[in-house]
């Protein structure tokens, strides 16, 4: 189970990440309603509210993202606890855009009552019933994200991530490496090889899991394992990545997306900004895969990829 955000300092705190998530894009969708409202549609007959000091409004906004980060965490933290990274901050994402949207709604509400509510029904509205709401939300969110084999949207391209399972020859490819060299999967038969998707050079979940195969490269080594990453970063970006946590593997470039497509793994629509799906093949050294691992939880996962092969006698 992944604690929280990773960081180049550590880890931060389960709750915390979550509440950072909650909150912050509280904040920016109630900022982007003060701005438009305010400053965009705030003059003439077309005013939607009274124009007020923008400073004042945004620490008004921070103080109420933040109290309905402090409130609605307890709520769905259990909830978020066992998704995957992308799946979880998707969910805390849209259920910060969703609160944001409901304090808005009863603002307008508000102006349309003879007198301005009571304490204790203003606190119910803003507070109590998002709270009573939130796990209810953020489960309905989870089920409009596909799970690992689909693209972010349903009805969109899919890809054919399902297709390859244990048993099944590897495809080949020839991707340029951060070492200059060009390398093909043909040329490593008699060995297994780990090869590895991942988003981005030098995002947290990324680090961390370059990292964990990094620390576990003497037993990869007596396994005979060749470890390769993929991604779409350039060249240049994969050598300063690699240098900067001193990555004993090459990281190779797939820029156009063609291996990912082979292996299922490509984003349709979002692979151009955010990268391949996170995944994991082990090839042994017959060419063919022995485990594929289409959930990956960045921490331990090295590990796991070590118990495969030596389940397989790789």
């Amino acid at each position: 189970m992944n604690a929280g955000l990773a960081g180049r300092g550590g880890v931060l705190p389960r709750w915390l990440s979550i509440g950072l998530l909650i909150a912050g894009s509280c904040f920016a969708a109630l900022v982007a309603y003060d701005w438009v409202a305010v400053y965009l549609l705030g003059r003439g007959p077309h005013r939607l509210v009274p124009t007020h000091d923008f400073v004042r409004g945004l620490v008004e906004d921070l103080g109420l993202a933040a109290a309905y980060g402090l409130v609605v965490t307890p709520r769905v933290a259990g909830v978020v606890a066992d998704d995957p990274p992308r799946v979880r901050r998707i969910s805390l994402v849209m259920l910060g855009l969703g609160i944001a949207w409901y304090d808005v709604i009863c603002a307008f509400g508000t102006r349309e009552l003879p007198a301005p509510p009571g304490f204790e029904v203003g606190l119910v509205v803003l507070f109590v019933v998002p709270v009573l709401l939130a796990p209810w939300y953020v489960r309905w969110v989870r089920s409009k994200i596909p799970a690992g084999e689909e693209s972010l949207w349903r009805g969109k391209e899919r890809t054919t991530m399902g297709e390859l399972t244990v048993g099944d020859p590897a495809p080949d490819f020839a991707l340029p490496a951060d070492d200059g060299t060009t390398v093909t999967l043909s040329g490593l038969r008699g060995r297994p090889v780990v090869l590895y998707f991942y988003p981005k050079d030098d995002t947290p979940y990324c680090t961390v899991e370059a990292c964990g195969f990094r620390d576990a490269g003497a037993a990869l080594a007596e396994a005979g394992a060749v470890v390769l990453g993929v991604s779409a970063d350039g060249p240049e970006v994969h050598r300063r990545f690699r240098e900067k946590f001193t990555l004993p593997f090459r990281l190779l470039t797939d820029a156009q997306g063609t291996v990912q497509r082979a292996y299922g793994v490509f984003r349709p629509l979002l692979g151009r900004w955010l990268g391949p799906k996170r995944a994991t093949f082990v090839i042994g050294p017959d060419g063919r895969l022995v485990a594929v691992f289409r959930r990956v939880r960045v921490h331990g996962h090295a590990a796991e990829v070590l118990a495969a092969l030596r389940r397989a006698g790789a």
